[in-house]
């Protein structure tokens, strides 16, 4: 199967930057980027395709998980694993992981459940 370009969804300041991963919450509808090249992560409205959000203060912001409007982002030059509520897309809590040379950290969001594997 071909895969075929049907929409660009434009995000402020992103040209030659560099993004990982994406996550889909589907209690919000919503897509969680992160965007390493500039400390944050950037949040997609999936039904209206626009850029609605750019969350600062992610330190190299590597890997996002998200599920039952939780949304976990793993921070590589923080060493640290950020839960972010994905309707307010406020900050609940920062938990510290391994240091940055140890960068194996997991996360996992389940419905009702949150894990984490260091």
């Amino acid at each position: 199967m071909t895969l075929k370009l049907t929409n660009a969804i434009e995000i402020p300041d992103s040209a030659a930057s560099a993004f990982d991963h994406g996550a889909f919450d589907p209690k919000t509808r919503r897509v969680f980027i992160a965007h390493t090249g500039r400390d944050c992560v950037e949040v997609i409205d999936h039904d209206a395709g626009t850029h609605i959000a750019t969350l600062p203060g992610f330190k190299e912001a590597a890997g996002v998980v998200a599920a039952e409007g939780i949304v976990l982002v793993t921070n590589r030059g923080a060493a640290s694993l950020a839960w972010i509520d994905a309707a307010s897309l406020e900050t609940q809590a920062i938990f510290k992981t391994a240091p940055a040379e140890r960068r194996r950290n997991r996360a996992i969001a389940r419905p009702r459940h949150c894990g984490l594997h260091r």
